[in-house]
């Protein structure tokens, strides 16, 4: 008897962005939706394609969360994941400072990431630093 595979994730929902897999441009290219920097597995585990958005911000974590939502209903602030693809792929395109994740170490610290040395580390919410914000759209 052979074991039953995994079902398939479902599809996106109706509101949820997406992208025909047709359409995955090369790293690095600059598209209507942004840089790609690459492809991530989404929470729902579905395999969705990251974009960086040319808009930068200096603040304190929430802030800078708040301004990543306030961008368009699917930009956010990356998280470390995410971040790390970012440094990958696509550093160039990003100031080489720490830049915030949208990850929390604890109710008072964030995780920040490097993009000069590519490193992780934590930082008090009450400190600035910078952000960036991504969009991910799902792949059809």
């Amino acid at each position: 008897m052979q074991p039953t595979p995994p079902a398939a994730p479902a599809l996106a929902s109706p509101d949820q962005p997406t992208l025909p897999r047709a359409d995955i441009p090369d790293l690095g290219t600059r598209t209507p939706h942004g840089i790609f920097a690459g492809l991530v597995l989404t929470e729902e585990g579905h395999t969705a394609a990251l974009f960086l958005l040319d808009d930068t911000f200096t603040g304190k974590w929430q802030a800078a969360l708040d301004w990543a939502a306030a961008l368009s209903e699917d930009a956010h602030v990356p998280s470390r994941e995410e971040s790390g693809i970012l440094f990958a792929n696509v550093k160039m395109h990003i100031e080489p400072k720490w830049h915030w994740t949208s990850a929390q170490d604890s109710a008072n610290y964030a995780w920040i990431q490097s993009f000069y040395g590519g490193n992780h580390d934590y930082a008090h919410k009450g400190h600035e630093y910078r952000a960036r914000a991504v969009r991910s759209l799902v792949i059809q």
